[in-house]
């Protein structure tokens, strides 16, 4: 039964990770979202995967999926803040150094 195997269908599907089957490792994946929702480090690895493939779009909406359904899963959490700063457009001013383009990082002005 699933009750019984579903940690050993995650670590194949870590093997299959480290071995770069992404598209296995995505459909293994997506059945264990749906046949154990409330498992947290499903969503977080799943996510990974999908940040390793610079999909950093589809690792957020995984993240998102993971916070509904696990609301308490602290890791969650930061990885969902990771991963709205890597695809936030706001975050990436393009000038380079971060801030707000006036070269000041400590908000003090002229001294």
């Amino acid at each position: 039964s699933m009750d019984k195997s579903w940690r050993m269908v995650l670590e194949g599907a870590l093997l299959e990770a480290r071995a770069g089957n992404v598209n296995v490792v995505r459909k293994i994946f997506r059945y264990l979202m749906k046949h154990v929702p409330w498992y947290g480090p499903i969503y977080l690895e799943a996510a990974r995967l999908e940040e390793r493939c610079e999909s950093y779009s589809r690792a957020l909406e995984i993240v998102e999926r993971g916070l509904r359904e696990v609301p308490r899963y602290g890791p969650l959490w930061f990885s969902f803040l990771h991963l709205c700063e890597k695809t936030s457009p706001l975050l990436d001013s393009g000038d380079g150094d971060g801030g707000d383009g006036d070269g000041d990082e400590h908000g003090q002005g002229e001294e």
